[in-house]
């Protein structure tokens, strides 16, 4: 079995609400989130970054 690991980038997304978090597993794997300062940590993969910082910034989050 051959096991690769997949370079992944870690962003960081602030919110206006809690509930937006839900929908950031979209986009990646949600790894901390702040709900006194309103931010999240996601890992994304490299190779979609640029992608997913357009869908954040052009969206609003639901």
């Amino acid at each position: 079995m051959d096991f690769s690991l997949s370079n992944r980038v870690e962003l960081i997304v602030y919110l206006h609400s809690p509930r937006q978090v839900r929908s950031l597993n979209t986009f990646g794997k949600v790894i901390y989130f702040s709900k006194r300062l309103r931010y999240a940590l996601i890992y994304v993969d490299a190779e979609a970054k640029e992608e997913v910082i357009a869908k954040t910034k052009g969206e609003t989050l639901r």
